[in-house]
């Protein structure tokens, strides 16, 4: 995700126009798994990656899921994923950017795994305020062949996560998934993410720019939702005009947001900031925003930011790092412990430095950097692989003391299926690894031959 709107943005610029992209990786779910989907006992337990995808689960431990293959229709590719079964809940969910207040389009094809009837499942799409949308769907059987679920969803938040489950009814499997912008726009942050501080009313930016040529003149109204921000240097709370025309259209406009300080105890808060756009070509008639965080400098906090808006350290390559600060001015040192944990049974993924930090009163507001290296092991991993930094607050202070702060998830970068990698020329795999999960199986033979049938191999007769 560290790229996805770069790469948007520069398609639309380079080719004029641009299509859809899809905010999901792996949605075609050609992710190597090769379990029976009659074999219950090679379930994946909760919290297990799947490419881009992550196990959940209900009511029981593990959320069963596996790979049919060979007997059971594909949509597209060679594989689909596998979901539930009449005696345990199992699902799957990946998170994805959005921008607060534009529509998206949800779709993805299931099917019963049997020939004995349609199976249900849910699906909703979630934030850490709750959900957004959360609806129950229908799926037939073999018999009759695959199911389209698509619906639209309004996001209140700049992060969502689409989770798919099966209830408790005849297995089904799913393939195909995909999440798209309805609004021809692209905002993005100058930064990882816009944050602005009370103290000092610090400023941030974005952009906004269109994905496509208008057949008129756009207009944007850029409009914050609270008196806590003001933009481009004009009042607070009020709005500012952006305008596109058929020329200019892939030129990207700035916004300047800057904090107001008020001696309201506020907290975080994420504001709002809302897109309305008009024009005579119906098609760029919209609803957009993105959210902006204000650091309040009248309520204790304690701050995370992580480059690039990911921690993504290379076995056997580069680190990564994020920064920690407070928010607001302790009467004592704060320190705040860091330890490495996983969902494995080897918890030695990663390395902090430094494993401890102290905010005094004298430097509570400079942040503090804390890198992250891989481990280089000699293990075969999936490529990424997940763990955690999680953080223990103590001080005097009893407003700091025992400070919940969030995880820092970490994607750690497999090397040790490599042909190259430990030279440093980069992840590289196996010429037999078709489908670059570290393994060679037979699922990359059967990409192998869907490659010869469809003559992209350069031994095609």
């Amino acid at each position: 995700m560290k790229t996805l709107i770069t790469m948007v943005l520069m398609m639309s610029i380079l080719a004029g126009s641009a299509q859809a992209q899809n905010l999901l990786c792996d949605g075609g779910f050609e992710v190597g798994l090769t379990s029976d989907p009659g074999d219950w006992s090679g379930a994946l337990p909760i919290g297990d990656p799947i490419g881009c995808w992550t196990v959940v689960g209900a009511s029981n431990g593990t959320g069963v899921l596996g790979m049919p293959y060979g007997t059971l229709p594909i949509l597209e590719g060679i594989e689909a994923v596998h979901i539930g079964n009449s005696r345990y809940d199992g699902g799957l969910e990946q998170s994805f950017a959005t921008n607060i207040g534009a529509a998206y389009e949800v779709t993805f094809w299931g099917i019963a795994w049997s020939d004995d009837g349609d199976s249900d499942g849910t699906v909703r799409v979630y934030n850490a305020g709750g959900d957004d949308y959360n609806e129950t769907f229908t799926v037939t059987d073999t018999t009759v062949g695959w199911t389209e679920v698509t619906f639209t969803f309004i996001p209140t938040d700049t992060t969502s996560t689409l989770e798919i489950m099966n209830c408790c009814s005849s297995a089904l499997s799913i393939d195909g998934a995909s999440v798209i912008s309805l609004a021809p726009v692209i905002l993005s942050p100058c930064e990882n993410e816009i944050v602005v501080w009370e103290e000092g009313e610090t400023t941030d930016c974005f952009t906004v720019v269109l994905i496509e040529a208008p057949e008129a003149e756009v207009t944007m109204t850029v409009d914050p939702s609270t008196a806590d921000v003001s933009l481009n240097a004009e009042a607070p709370n009020d709005p500012v005009t952006l305008t596109f025309g058929t020329a200019d259209w892939n030129v990207p406009q700035t916004v300047t947001v800057k904090a107001n300080d008020d001696a309201l105890a506020e907290g975080l808060e994420v504001v709002l900031i809302g897109i309305d756009a008009t024009s005579t070509d119906s098609k760029f008639v919209f609803g957009a925003g993105i959210g902006a965080t204000v650091v309040d400098n009248d309520a204790p906090g304690i701050q995370t930011v992580e480059s690039q808006g990911s921690t993504d350290p290379q076995e056997g390559g580069a680190s990564d790092s994020y920064t920690i600060s407070l928010t607001f001015a302790p009467t004592d040192d704060v320190d705040i412990h860091l330890l490495v944990s996983d969902n494995l049974e080897d918890a030695n993924q990663v390395v902090v430095d430094p494993e401890n930090l102290t905010f005094t009163p004298a430097n509570w507001q400079a942040a503090q950097a804390v890198t992250v290296t891989a481990v280089d092991d000699a293990l075969i991993e999936a490529h990424p692989h997940p763990a955690a930094v999680s953080h223990t607050v103590s001080s005097t202070d009893g407003e700091y003391n025992g400070f919940a702060v969030d995880d820092v998830v970490v994607n750690v970068g497999e090397n040790d299926c490599d042909v190259g990698a430990a030279a440093g020329a980069g992840q590289e795999y196996f010429d037999t690894d078709f489908d670059l999960n570290c393994f060679t199986d037979i699922i990359d033979f059967a990409l192998l031959a869907t490659k010869y049938l469809n003559c992209t191999l350069s031994i095609c007769p």
